[in-house]
C-alpha cells in the first residue's frame, strides 16, 4: 500500500519544495494522515482480470500502469476518481471514468447534509 508514501510526498514537496508550509504544519498533515489511513479501506487490484484490465486502460489511453490502476478502482468500484493530475483526470474521463479534482471533490462534500 503507498497510500501514505503518496500523501506525505505531497506534504514534503510543500514544505520542502516549495516552502508553501512549515516544518511543524508539515509534521502535524503527516499525523492526519496517519489517523486518515487507519480508518481509510483501501482498494487493491489482484485477481489476473485486474491486472488485465489495468494493462488495457494503460496502453489505450497512455497512462503508466500505475496511473491505469487507479482508474481501474474508481471503474470496478463504481467511485469518484480525485485527483490533482490534470492528464490522468481527462483521459479517465475519456475512458467513462468518473474523474474530479480535489477541490470539486471538497466542494461536493460540502454541500451534502450531515447524517446522523
Amino acid at each position: 500500500n503507498l497510500a501514505g508514501y503518496e500523501l506525505g510526498n505531497i506534504i514534503w514537496k510543500e514544505h520542502a519544495l516549495r516552502n508553501a508550509i512549515s516544518l511543524q504544519e508539515a509534521v502535524d498533515k503527516a499525523k492526519h494522515i496517519a489517523k486518515l489511513l487507519k480508518i481509510m479501506k483501501i482498494l487493491k487490484i489482484e485477481a489476473d482480470e485486474d491486472y488485465a484490465r489495468v494493462m488495457e486502460l494503460a496502453s489505450k489511453h497512455r497512462l503508466t500502469f500505475y496511473d491505469a490502476a487507479y482508474a481501474y478502482l474508481a471503474e470496478k468500484h463504481k467511485l469518484t476518481l480525485v485527483t490533482e493530475d490534470t492528464e490522468l483526470r481527462e483521459k479517465a474521463n475519456t475512458a467513462n471514468i468518473k474523474a474530479i479534482p480535489t477541490d470539486k471533490f471538497i466542494q461536493n462534500r460540502k454541500q451534502q447534509p450531515l447524517r446522523s
